[in-house]
């Protein structure tokens, strides 16, 4: 067995194309050549959270360009980016152009106009209740709580689920942007 560890992996995993290109110089086309080598020699690649194999086209695009379009897209995949607190949710309801462009993303139509209202009035709704109630809350509205508790979460779980999605299907090349905070 052999482990191969590398803090320039642009580097080693140019060298792979180089040597999986040289092991087949009459095929006409690179990424069969790099696939016939990651047979027999995976190459793994680490995203902050699971270890997953690199295929032949991932390493060509790494080796080529830096890094790949697929291992940028699973860094946006991230859920811990997409922040849809109720907050977040009534900037989105009070800024019309906001709220026109979110609805314009494929995913929402189908959950509604009303979907970022919905969760934040049942969330606020669900809050305002226990407070109010503390400890005298009976079993009855205790259960009634909690199904309008699982429902927002559920709402809000597909909004955040379709934000995810959608950032996935930005493409690399247009992510060159600044971050500046937002106030008010």
């Amino acid at each position: 067995m052999c482990f191969v560890f590398d803090f320039a992996p642009t580097r080693a995993l140019r060298q792979i194309a180089d040597y999986g290109a040289g092991l087949s110089p009459e095929t006409p086309n690179p990424e069969q050549a790099v696939e016939e080598l990651v047979k027999f020699l995976p190459v793994l690649a680490y995203d902050g959270s699971n270890m997953f194999q690199v295929d032949a086209g991932g390493i060509l695009d790494i080796a080529m360009s830096g890094t790949s379009a697929t291992l940028l897209a699973r860094k946006w995949e991230s859920a811990i980016l997409v922040n849809v607190d109720n907050d977040t949710l009534r900037k989105i309801m009070n800024t019309p152009d906001a709220l026109n462009a979110v609805m314009n993303i494929e995913g929402f139509r189908a959950l509604g106009n009303d979907i970022f209202e919905t969760v934040v009035n049942k969330s606020d709704a669900v809050k305002k209740a226990k407070k109010e109630k503390g400890e005298d809350i009976t079993p009855a509205e205790k259960k009634e709580l909690t199904a309008e508790e699982k429902e927002y979460k559920s709402k809000r779980k597909q909004i955040q689920e379709k934000l995810v999605k959608f950032t996935t299907r930005i493409p690399p090349e247009s992510c060159q942007f600044s971050v500046s905070p937002v106030r008010g």
